[in-house]
């Protein structure tokens, strides 16, 4: 497998989607604040499937590149390197091996094999 090239990304659209999202809700009369909700539900939806992308991405560049064969973790008082990526994932990743797989691949599919961008 070649090595593939770090990801590019704007991370702007992340604090933009999650801002827009979060509309004042303080004292928004009923009839407005039906439709602010809404809308701020849509708006986190949609930032959330962008962060689910990213996330594959860089997991994909955390394994392609082998950077956590540097990486170590504490076990007791010592520090330890991971012995594989799924090593690395399992104690590390904050959701489990089969979602981090699944992020990946769709990364895999959507951006490298399909080329649409992030």
């Amino acid at each position: 497998m070649s090595e593939k090239k770090p990801v590019n990304f704007d991370s702007s659209f992340v604090g933009e989607a999650i801002e827009k999202a979060l509309v004042p809700f303080g004292d928004i009369p009923k009839p407005q604040r039906v439709k602010a909700v809404r809308v701020g539900i849509l708006k986190l939806a949609e930032a959330d499937g962008k962060l689910d992308i990213l996330a594959g991405a860089l997991l994909c560049e955390v394994r392609d590149s082998g950077y956590w064969r540097s990486w170590v973790y504490v076990d007791g008082k010592k520090e330890v390197k991971f012995e594989s990526f799924n090593d690395y994932i399992e104690r590390e990743v904050p959701f489990k091996r089969r979602k981090a797989f699944y992020l990946m691949s769709i990364y895999d599919k959507c951006v490298t094999d399909l080329k649409i961008p992030i």
